[in-house]
């Protein structure tokens, strides 16, 4: 989700569904990442933005792919499911952040 107009179109994905979630923003305040419960799930997780711990690279389901500014990201954008979660836990919103967005649903 983007909460601004872009210059031109996002252009029709042909994506294909497979076992993977895109995540994109500030992975280095995004503390849910680092569980290390995360290595154990059976999806790929392919994530953009500034901030990657490169010790993440070494696990098999992590995909870092890059840093872009905010007006490129939605054209550099790849993959079949997208996660909206800014919290410190995998499995419930906890959390300044995550309390917050857990009382919006």
């Amino acid at each position: 989700m983007f909460d601004y107009l872009l210059k031109t179109p996002v252009p029709k994905c042909s994506c294909k569904l497979e076992n993977q979630i895109v995540f994109a923003g500030n992975l280095a305040k995004s503390d849910f990442l680092k569980d290390k419960a995360m290595q154990d799930l059976n999806v790929e997780f392919v994530l953009y933005g500034p901030g990657f711990d490169k010790n993440l690279i070494k696990w098999r389901n992590i995909n870092y792919s890059g840093s872009f500014s905010p007006d490129e990201v939605p054209y550099k954008l790849r993959g079949s499911f997208g996660l909206i979660w800014d919290g410190d836990s995998i499995s419930t919103s906890q959390g300044r952040t995550g309390e917050l967005l857990h009382s919006l649903v």
